[in-house]
């Protein structure tokens, strides 16, 4: 939870230089727990350039990299019950768990789905 003040604060520190460590769920509801009417943290990362994983990530997605030894592993997480369509923008690799190539186009990804692509480097 995050009170509007704390919100406008951080915002600050990182107009500061501050570094910010956050997670994708952080300050999605006020003290109150009411949902913000606008999503603070996207807004103050797209302000600073700092852009999504994926273009078009629909609500309940969950995107993640990952690296280890020089290889990059983009997990993308479904936690909806129903299909989606993800665009992979300029990331391609192979899908770890089914074998098939992911490139920059849109595809969709089941209900409760998961893809570890390993990317090309």
């Amino acid at each position: 939870m995050v009170k509007q003040d704390l919100a406008d604060k951080l915002e600050k520190y990182v107009d500061a230089g501050g570094a910010l460590i956050t997670t994708f769920f952080s300050g999605i509801v006020d003290e109150n727990e009411a949902s913000f009417l606008q999503d603070w943290l996207s807004q103050l990362c797209f302000s600073r350039g700092i852009k999504p994983l994926v273009h078009s990530a629909p609500e309940a997605v969950e995107t993640t990299l990952r690296s280890k030894d020089g290889q990059e592993y983009l997990f993308v997480l479904n936690h909806n019950a129903d299909a989606v369509t993800v665009e992979m923008g300029d990331w391609s690799g192979v899908d770890l768990l089914t074998g098939r190539t992911m490139n920059g186009s849109k595809s969709e990804l089941a209900g409760r789905d998961v893809w570890i692509v390993k990317l090309h480097s």
